[in-house]
This record gives C-alpha cells, sequence and structure tokens, in this order.
C-alpha cells in the first residue's frame, strides 16, 4: 500500500472531535437517565392487575421493539412534524427517539425482574406490616435492580453507540462530527480511527464506572 498516514490530521481533528464526543456524553446520559424512569413507569404499568393498561404498554413496547431505530429517528424528525405541525430540533427529535425506544426495552428487562422477586419476600415483607408502597421500596425495587443491572448496563451502552444513528437528521454528535471533518479534509482514516478510539474509551471507561457501581451496591447478596 501507498497510503500515507498524516499524524497532522488526526491533532487538528481531535478539537473539533472532542466537541461531537461531549455532545454524544450530553445526550446519552440523558436518554439513559430518562429512559431507567420511563422503563420504570411501564413495567408497573405491565404487571398492573387491570388489564387495559397492560395491553396498552404491550402495544406500545412492541412498536418499540420491532421497528428500525434509524425509522423511528425519521418519524419522529419528519413525519411527526408534518402529521401534528409541532417541530423539534433535531437534539430534541434525537432524545425524544432514544427516551421512547430505550425505554421500551428497559421495561422488558425491568419487569422480567419484577416477575423473578420470589414470592416469599413479599410474603415476609406483608407479615412484617408493610405497606404496599413499602413493599416496592424496600422490597421489589432493590431486588430487582440487583438482578437486572447487567441488563440494564447493556442497554445503555446501545444508547450511547446508537446515538451515531442521530447523525442523520446532523444532530452534531461525535459521527457527525467525523463525517464533516472527511468530507472537508478527505482523510477518512485517520479520522475514523481517531473517532474509534474515543468510542471504545468512552464505553470502556461507561463499563468500568458501572462495573464498580455494580460491586459496591448492586451485587446479589446470597
Amino acid at each position: 500500500m501507498d497510503y500515507v498516514f498524516h499524524i497532522g490530521e488526526v491533532t487538528k481533528s481531535i478539537p473539533i472531535l472532542l466537541a461531537g464526543l461531549w455532545y454524544t456524553v450530553t445526550i446519552s446520559t440523558l436518554g439513559i437517565v430518562i429512559s431507567f424512569m420511563g422503563g420504570w413507569i411501564l413495567a408497573i404499568g405491565k404487571v398492573s392487575i387491570r388489564r387495559i393498561i397492560p395491553s396498552i404498554i404491550s402495544g406500545y413496547i412492541e412498536f418499540w421493539r420491532n421497528t428500525p431505530f434509524l425509522v423511528q429517528v425519521f418519524f419522529i424528525y419528519f413525519g411527526f412534524t408534518a402529521l401534528t405541525g409541532l417541530s423539534f430540533t433535531r437534539f430534541q427529535a434525537g432524545l425524544i427517539t432514544i427516551c421512547l425506544n430505550s425505554s421500551a426495552y428497559n421495561a422488558e428487562i425491568l419487569r422480567g425482574g419484577i416477575r423473578s422477586v420470589p414470592k416469599i419476600q413479599i410474603e415476609a415483607a406483608r407479615s412484617l406490616g408493610l405497606s404496599s408502597f413499602q413493599v416496592w421500596y424496600r422490597v421489589i425495587i432493590p431486588y430487582v435492580h440487583r438482578t437486572t443491572f447487567p441488563s440494564l448496563t447493556n442497554q445503555a451502552i446501545l444508547v450511547i453507540l446508537g446515538t451515531s444513528v442521530l447523525s442523520v437528521i446532523a444532530v452534531p454528535e461525535l459521527l457527525n462530527q467525523a463525517r464533516q471533518l472527511v468530507g472537508i479534509t478527505h482523510r477518512a482514516i485517520e479520522i475514523f480511527l481517531v473517532v474509534t478510539v474515543m468510542y471504545a474509551g468512552l464505553i470502556i471507561s461507561f463499563s468500568f464506572a458501572m462495573k464498580v457501581l455494580e460491586r459496591n451496591f448492586f451485587r446479589l447478596r446470597h
């Protein structure tokens, strides 16, 4: 091969890519937190004894889990505006899509965790005089967090990686910044090499933080 690697292009691209990385971290963090809370709301609703609520939530979950994320991004950014007249900024459209999509996956993860809580623990809590709220707060939720933490972590990683899809609507995250730099400099190998390292560093750092969190707070004790 006669390709010449230009280290100067790497150096010049780093500040712009770091700005994109920060944008990725921001929208990912908001998406992870909001979709986690949304997942809990959906999961609790799905285990509700009322038939209509679980049915509606199941339909919602199936829609967001069985359609491509890219199509969902286009639908929220272009289609929703055409149907309702409401318009979103690129950031808002990207964040809303991430939250709606990820909350559906989190809901199923958390629902499985709720179903796995041993009935004897719930019965024991009630025999001690705990109210329904206290049973949820002191028994069910802590147990679910411990059993589902690895799966929730994996879903959070998918959220971080999924932000790259938002480049199709020009959200200025890491991949979008990289594509613009490639168009200007025509040095795709150098720039995407830096992007790869940044994504890997971000995911590895996040995974390490989650392992520390799990080890100290969410490990099951037998």
